[in-house]
């Protein structure tokens, strides 16, 4: 997040291809903070077994300082 955090401009999308695993929600509670909006999708093409989903972060509101 330390790329997005430095270069979004406020408004901007973040997309993240991850993996779901025991820190999926630390990934998820920061981007909460700072996007207005915050979707998990899986696409369908993806196998179901597959851990692999991507994080779709939209209207970035600004660093958050922790």
């Amino acid at each position: 997040m330390y790329v997005a955090d430095r270069y979004l401009k406020p408004g901007g999308t973040f997309i993240a291809k991850i993996f779901m695993g025991p820190d999926f929600q630390d990934l998820v509670k920061p981007l909460r903070a700072r996007y207005t909006t915050v979707k998990t999708f899986k696409p369908k093409s993806s196998r179901a077994e597959s851990k692999e989903i991507f994080e779709v972060a939209m209207g970035f509101k600004g660093p958050v300082q922790e």
